[in-house]
C-alpha cells in the first residue's frame, strides 16, 4: 500500500510541475494523451480498495476478539454461578 501512496504522491508532483511549467495544451497532452489521467485513477482506485479491505479485516478482528470475550465472560459467568 505504501508503495501506491508513494506512486500516487509523485504522479501529483510529476502534474503540478507540468502544469506549473508547460502551456495548457502540453499540459493536456500529457495528463490525457498519454495516460497519465488514467494511470492516476488506476492507482488511487487500488489504494482504496486496499484500504477498505484492511478496514474490513480490522473489523472483522475486531468482531471476532468481541466474541470470543463475551464467550469468555459467558463461560465465567456459567463456571461462577455453579461453584
Amino acid at each position: 500500500m505504501e508503495d501506491l501512496r508513494i506512486a500516487l504522491r509523485n504522479l501529483m508532483q510529476e502534474m503540478l510541475l507540468k502544469k506549473n511549467l508547460s502551456s495548457d495544451e502540453e499540459f493536456q497532452h500529457w495528463w490525457i494523451d498519454e495516460g497519465n489521467e488514467r494511470r492516476y485513477f488506476a492507482l488511487q482506485g487500488r489504494l482504496e480498495e486496499l484500504e477498505e479491505e484492511e478496514r474490513r479485516r480490522s473489523l472483522l478482528s475486531f468482531s471476532y476478539l468481541t466474541e470470543a470475550l463475551e464467550d469468555l465472560n459467558g463461560s465465567s459467568e456459567e463456571e461462577g454461578k455453579k461453584a
